[in-house]
Formats: structure tokens, sequence, C-alpha cells
């Protein structure tokens, strides 16, 4: 769920090997209408683009990116949405085999090269230029100490290996490439490609829930699906513990830019020191090994 800038976990499903995904998404669906949350669109990743699920969900309000299909250079698959310079609604016909076709609208964003990505292609390019330039001055070198064919050859490389890093560095500097994403919409207004861009770009973060729980799982070598499955679940626990615990120690609400959340204040992996620590003085252990030093208050200093 996001929810002001939020990401928690409400549930998880394991999905076995016979099991499609559209069994898993209806049980994480049920499971959340169970609770009562009232769901205003479903993000979903590109691997639920299935012919059963879309067809099974026409009426849930969902937002879903679609993967490149077809060999390259034919017009096959969806490689000819993502060739378009355009932000249009356009239609999309699914034709699986032996089954009927169904037609879907599909979003073209066609969105410019953000600051940093920019930023970052051309510090690329300049490196390499720089690299090609030393190695250029260094083979200079050599072949002032020794003038041999071999000296002059490598020295040969190095001005062509210059020349074309230059010449590369000249195209990053006046290029500006463009992003192309194409999302299925169910539901959803066709009236501007910001509505569908917006909540999806604020998916992106999902895929960190998994990365930061490795933080607090259980390392086992247990081969059992259900042990595993269980420590999975009691980390992501941790970290929605931990997303709340840092939303309170957040500024408060100031204007339309809404809460400030103190990203800095309490790291996850402190977070996590810190409730070892609590657990051990509340448990009232008295063996001589202690878990780890004494550590800060993350509430000292807030009022």
């Amino acid at each position: 769920m996001i929810r002001q800038h939020r990401r928690l976990t409400l549930a998880a499903t394991r999905v076995r090997a016979p099991q499609s995904m559209l069994e898993g998404a209806d049980r994480l669906r049920q499971r959340v209408e169970a609770v009562g949350i009232e769901v205003q669109v479903y993000v979903l990743a590109r691997q639920f683009w299935t012919y059963e699920l879309p067809g099974a969900w026409q009426a849930v309000p969902s937002i879903m990116l679609r993967r490149r299909t077809g060999k390259k250079g034919s017009q096959g698959g969806t490689r000819p949405l993502f060739d378009r310079q355009a932000s249009p609604w356009v239609p999309y016909p699914m034709r699986p085999d032996k089954q009927a076709p169904v037609e879907r609208d599909v979003a073209v964003g066609v969105l410019p090269e953000t600051k940093a990505a920019r930023h970052t292609r051309r510090a690329k390019a300049r490196a390499a230029y720089e690299r090609a330039r030393k190695r250029g001055e260094e083979q200079a070198r050599f072949l002032a100490e020794a003038s041999t064919a071999r000296n002059k050859r490598a020295l040969t490389c190095a001005k062509n290996a210059l020349a074309k890093t230059q010449t590369r560095l000249e195209q990053e500097r006046l290029s500006n490439p463009l992003t192309t994403l194409c999302y299925a919409i169910n539901q959803g207004a066709h009236g501007s490609l910001k509505r569908s861009y917006s909540p999806y770009r604020g998916r992106f973060g999902i895929e960190s829930s998994s990365r930061q729980s490795r933080q607090a799982r259980l390392c086992t070598t247990s081969r059992k699906a259900w042990f595993r499955f269980l420590i999975f679940g009691l980390s992501m626990i941790l970290r929605n513990l931990w997303r709340e615990v840092r939303w309170l120690l957040g500024e408060p609400k100031r204007g339309r830019g809404g809460r400030k959340i103190a990203k800095t204040l309490l790291p996850f992996p402190m977070f996590l020191r810190w409730l070892v620590s609590a657990l051990w003085k509340a448990r009232r252990f008295t063996t001589w090994i202690s878990p780890q030093a004494e550590l800060p208050n993350p509430l000292w200093g807030i009022s």
C-alpha cells in the first residue's frame, strides 16, 4: 500500500508452480478487501500481464506496465508501441493461441530524460574520454623513450580510441533521448497520462522493501518452504514497524509538501539494533554476553 509517501506491505502469498498469476493476485485482492481498505487503483508489475488477469479484472481499476515483446526490426508484439514518439491512447489487441482476441487500452507515455540521468550519461562519456586521453599521453611518453614499432602501433591505437571517445562525448552533449513507457489501463481516465505515470512512478520503490527486509531476515539453511516464508513475513512486519516509527518521528505537516520524513534520524539497521537492545533489557537477561554497545535513544532531541 502506498499512502502519504509510505509503502507498507499488507499481505503476502505463496504462488506454487502449477498456479497462475491470476490466482495469486485474486488471493491478495480478497485479503485486502476483507480487511476493509478502500483501494483507488491497483498498480501491478509487468509480470502480471497475462491473458487471464486483464480479462478477469476488467471492473477493477488497475495500472500495469507493458513489457517489450516481438523480435527486433519486426512489427510484431508490442515493439511498435515503444517506437512511437507521441503519447496517445491506443487499443492493443491480444491474440493468444486458440483463444478469442481481446483489445486493451494502452497508454503510451513518451517522457524526456531527467537531469540525474543526463548527468550520469554525460559523466560516463567524460570519464571514458579522460581515460583515453591519459592512455594516449602514456603511449606518447613510451614512444619518446623508446622508438620501436610496437610503441608506434600502440600510440596509433590510443589516438584512434581518443578520437572515438571525443566524438561520443560530443554526441552525448547534444543528444536528448526520450523514454517510452506503455501502461495497460483498466477503468482509467483517458484525459491525462500523468494520472497513470505518477502512481506507477511511486511503485518503483516497492522493490526496495524486499531488499531492506533482508537486513532483518533470519539466516537459515532449512528447505522447508513454510518456514522460509514465515521468516520473510516477520522481516516485512519489522520493516512496517520501522516505517511507522520513522513517520511518527517526522516533522509536522507543513503546507502542500506534507509531512517531512526524518530519513537520516533512524536508519533501518539502527532501528534493528535499538529493538534488540530494548528486548534484551525487557527480558532481563543475566548472562555475561551483551548483544552490543549502548545505543542512543532515537527519541532524544524530539520535542
